[in-house]
């Protein structure tokens, strides 16, 4: 009996069973034909003959085997291998960094739009009559019907139902611990009414008036009487376009200002807040002047009530009592407002006599997250509301987030295909070289099948290694990415899920087979008489 490895005798050794005869063959053929009887006869009874050969025991080289080989080529041949699965581990951390960089934003945004809120308290806003992106920031104040068709429902309408209903119906059905309800009791501790408008499309601005303005400036402050669309469209004042207006919502604390005091409706507290934004206005970009005192600005915008009508209003000689620490609108101006100090200003205005201030935004106490979470529920079953703007926007930057990160991830895939066109070129290139070898194989009796398995398993082992080396090398450059972001603009949005890696493994895997079937399938095909007699 001879061993063979690579083409060489290794071995060679008498086998000891062996016994010539002339009528060996026909000593063999009786046996055989007795053997295939018997094994016949076991099968049509249920039973295993002794000698019984399983699929398992006809394999010329096990799955095994085959591994064990492949290891030992590509070991042979380290150093081609190596590199050729950096170059695919390349493009394998290049995608967990794109899918990283995808969940680091949506992460970062619903965390800072949710340290914006109070888990107790339920957001209602009217949806827009446009069906488009923008629908949301459509001023749609509710009136005192709207409001008690909210709370107590519409007759004739069965999906508005109100939130009364909706929270008995939860109640009954256990899902609720004690029934809460807003009643005419409670409704003014439970129901906090509000403002949130997006202001862009009116020019909304804040005007700073600096001593040093010429004095026919000045007059555009003094004239109480002035028109004010003077004030909308004078490009020589110092000024600030207002993004977005808020009154302050009840989750709202101290604790959510960066610099000065929460404002109110009393007090050395009453004027306004803004964002970071404010102080582009102001020299020393500060909002306190030498004595500490807030400094003032003066207000210009276009406001729309319920019966739509709109109104040029100029609140004059604000003060800043405030900055609002808004991190995601941080740059941009935002400004704050207590509700009843803006009723005020806004009977107090001459423009708006006989107008009523509505709100668009209702705020609801509730007893816990539990009923917050069954209010959202209810108004997702209508068409008419929704909730707070925070979550619409959270919604509208996960969109636009999800749109990127998707475009990102394919082009990071466009190096996964280069990666495995370079696999199918290096294992063809190793069909070739190993010509004789596979002769070889064949000769002592491997099928094509078998040479198959040898270069899938050699494939698979290729897209495991790259995998591995892949997260690896995605380690070292998040982190570098992690400093340099952190460093230079404060900021590293980066998020890792656990299937992140189990999905690198799978597509590293999935395009090393893809690519090594066809080098496979050529070498089964070799003809072991041609193979053996190449140099």
């Amino acid at each position: 009996v001879g061993e063979i490895s690579d083409g060489r005798i290794i071995g060679d050794k008498k086998n000891e069973h062996y016994k010539r005869n002339k009528n060996t063959n026909f000593d063999q053929k009786k046996e055989q034909k007795e053997e295939e009887k018997a094994q016949e006869v076991a099968i049509k009874s249920g039973k295993k003959h002794k000698n019984f050969r399983s699929f398992k025991d006809k394999q010329v080289l096990s799955m095994r085997s085959a591994i064990r080989l492949s290891l030992h080529n590509m070991w042979a041949s380290k150093t081609k291998n190596f590199l050729m699965a950096f170059g695919v581990a390349i493009g394998i951390g290049s995608l967990i960094l794109m899918m990283c960089f995808s969940s680091g934003i949506t992460d970062f945004i619903d965390d800072t739009m949710r340290s914006y809120s109070d888990p107790t308290i339920a957001t209602i806003s009217k949806k827009g009559n446009k069906e488009s992106v923008t629908s949301f920031f459509e001023y749609s104040p509710f009136s005192d019907q709207d409001i008690e068709e909210l709370i107590n429902g519409k007759s004739g309408d069965k999906k508005l139902i109100g939130i009364n209903k909706y929270l008995e119906n939860k109640y009954n059905e256990g899902e609720l611990k004690e029934l809460f309800q807003i009643t005419d009791e409670n409704k003014d501790e439970v129901l906090v009414k509000g403002i949130q408008m997006m202001t862009m499309t009116t020019g909304a601005k804040v005007i700073y008036n600096p001593e040093n303005l010429p004095s026919t400036e000045v007059d555009y402050f003094n004239n109480k009487n002035s028109d004010p669309s003077i004030w909308l469209s004078n490009s020589d004042l110092a000024y600030e376009t207002i993004i977005y207006m808020y009154t302050v919502p009840p989750y709202y604390t101290n604790s959510n200002v960066k610099e000065g005091k929460m404002c109110t409706n009393e007090g050395e507290t009453k004027g306004i807040m803004f964002s970071q934004g404010i102080t582009k206005l102001f020299e020393d970009e500060s909002i306190f002047d030498k004595d500490g005192n807030p400094k003032e600005v003066d207000i210009a915008f276009t406001y729309t009530n319920n019966d739509e009508k709109s109104f040029n209003l100029t609140f004059r000689n604000q003060k800043v009592t405030g900055i609002m620490d808004t991190s995601v609108m941080a740059n941009y101006m935002v400004m704050y407002i207590d509700y009843d100090y803006f009723q005020t200003l806004f009977s107090g205005d001459e423009h708006t006599e006989g107008a009523t201030l509505d709100p668009n935004v209702l705020y609801v106490r509730t007893p816990s997250k539990e009923y917050t979470d069954a209010i959202n529920a209810y108004l997702a079953t209508t068409k008419e509301y929704s909730g707070s703007v925070e979550e619409q926007l959270a919604g509208m930057f996960n969109s636009m987030t999800s749109v990127i990160g998707t475009s990102l991830v394919v082009i990071s895939c466009i190096s996964l295909f280069v990666s495995a066109m370079m696999i199918l070129v290096v294992l063809y290139m190793s069909v070739t070289e190993r010509t004789k070898e596979i002769g070889v194989l064949k000769s002592i009796g491997a099928r094509r099948k078998d040479i198959k398995r040898i270069f899938t398993s050699e494939s698979f082992l290729i897209g495991l290694l790259s995998g591995v080396v892949g997260i690896l090398f995605n380690l070292v450059l998040t982190l570098i990415v992690w400093l340099v972001l952190k460093n230079t603009i404060g900021l590293a949005p980066i998020s890792y899920r656990w299937w992140y890696f189990a999905v690198a493994i799978g597509v590293s895997i999935f395009i090393s087979m893809m690519s090594g079937l066809y080098p496979a399938s050529k070498a089964a095909r070799l003809d072991p008489v041609e193979s053996l007699r190449r140099e």
